[in-house]
């Protein structure tokens, strides 16, 4: 089965008068980790730090957090078996096995600007004799030819004129 890790923060909407620009969404830090010896074993997993920038008639900033595969110390194994299956339908995830993508919230007021998206980081480490074993090939529905570890920035959409938000 699929193993949902998910530190994703989403920026509310902005609503009502005077009100500008969408609340920025965070992602948090979404890790999986082997310590002191121990074995961990998934069949699959989707480590999601995700940001969403809040709608408004400003978009609202989306960053990406951390999505961290990590294996400490001598006889530490971190597994996961298989990709990510594209019929997980993993929401915001892209059918990564690790995604910290920021998403730029959208404009919701004529001349509105979409936010800026800021992608975070992914990583796989081990130190001191941990071990990190990742599926051999991607999901056989997986249309994108490799297993997928993202971080990126979407910029958000603007509304009837305005600019569209920056992707870093």
């Amino acid at each position: 089965g699929l193993a949902e890790i998910v530190a994703r923060g989403v920026g509310g909407e902005a609503t009502g008068v005077g009100v500008v620009e969408g609340g920025t969404g965070r992602g948090g830090i979404a890790t999986a980790r082997s310590t002191s010896g121990g074995t961990v074993s998934f069949g699959s997993a989707a480590l999601t730090a995700n940001g969403v920038g809040g709608v408004g008639p400003i978009g609202g900033e989306g960053i990406g957090g951390a999505a961290v595969l990590d294996a400490d110390e001598a006889g530490s194994a971190l597994t996961i078996t298989q990709d990510v299956s594209t019929s997980d339908q993993v929401i915001l995830n892209q059918n990564a096995i690790l995604n910290a993508l920021g998403f730029g919230g959208n404009a919701s007021a004529v001349g509105g600007n979409g936010g800026a998206g800021t992608g975070g980081a992914v990583a796989v480490t081990t130190s001191e004799g941990g071990r990190i074993t990742l599926p051999a090939a991607p999901d056989a529905g997986n249309t994108f030819g490799a297993i997928r570890m993202l971080a990126a920035g979407l910029g958000g959409n603007s509304f009837d004129g305005g600019q569209g938000g920056d992707g870093t």
